[in-house]
């Protein structure tokens, strides 16, 4: 039988996460939640774009995933609820099982929210 997302997984991807980045950025500070990390510790374990990895950051920050504190700034996993927290080990559970199914859940949600919702009320033609 085929492995299905969890829909408490899915929610938090359309919620939380638009890209791989954002995936690696965020299940990389989860892993090692008493440890502090900098933006260039992050960026040398996933080798992507330093200034895109202190941005994911940020966003995590915003969104109630991660802390932030100090100059330069240094970051902790620290969700702010319990729901945060089930949504990330929910998802780093789900990505060891079907790594190809949560990067396919990515790529697969539309990029732009209002376009989206715009989408649903477009007529189709008859072809």
């Amino acid at each position: 039988m085929a492995y299905e997302v969890p829909i408490d997984v899915q929610k938090f991807v359309a919620r939380y996460i638009r890209s791989f980045d954002q995936l690696e950025v965020l299940l990389v500070v989860s892993a090692v939640p008493e440890r502090e990390w900098s933006a260039q510790a992050v960026y040398q374990i996933v080798l992507s774009n330093q200034t895109l990895v202190a941005k994911r950051l940020d966003e995590f920050v915003e969104a109630g995933l991660l802390t932030r504190s100090g100059e330069p700034p240094l970051y902790r996993f620290a969700p702010a609820n319990e729901e945060l927290q089930s949504g990330v080990v929910a998802l780093d559970a789900a990505y060891k099982m079907s790594r190809h199914k949560i990067v396919e859940l990515i790529y697969s949600q539309p990029t732009d929210p209002m376009k989206a919702f715009s989408d649903a009320f477009k007529l189709k033609r008859d072809k």
